[in-house]
């Protein structure tokens, strides 16, 4: 049952670093076309679609905190796990 807990561990490690690398790409603004960028907009789409559905309020003066929340919700959710692993 542990290995359970350290695949989801490592699964929501994994899909914060995805987001963090997606969000940095979108300050260079990559060619759409790139089979890397169209991957990475392709499994963070998700996450950004259902954010947008709860109505909260993700731009603040043009900067767009969406990343920063998701990655707060993933940290949540691997702390949550953590410690239920070891009970």
């Amino acid at each position: 049952m542990t290995y359970l807990f350290y695949f989801i561990s490592i699964s929501i490690n994994v899909y914060s670093w995805i987001i963090i690398v997606q969000s940095l790409l979108t300050w260079v603004n990559p060619n759409p076309n790139n089979p890397f960028v169209f991957i990475l907009k392709r499994v963070t789409h998700p996450a950004y679609k259902l954010l947008a559905k709860t109505k909260i309020k993700t731009s603040f003066n043009g900067i767009d905190i969406s990343p920063l929340i998701i990655i707060f919700i993933l940290i949540f959710l691997q702390n949550f796990f953590w410690k239920l692993s070891f009970q």
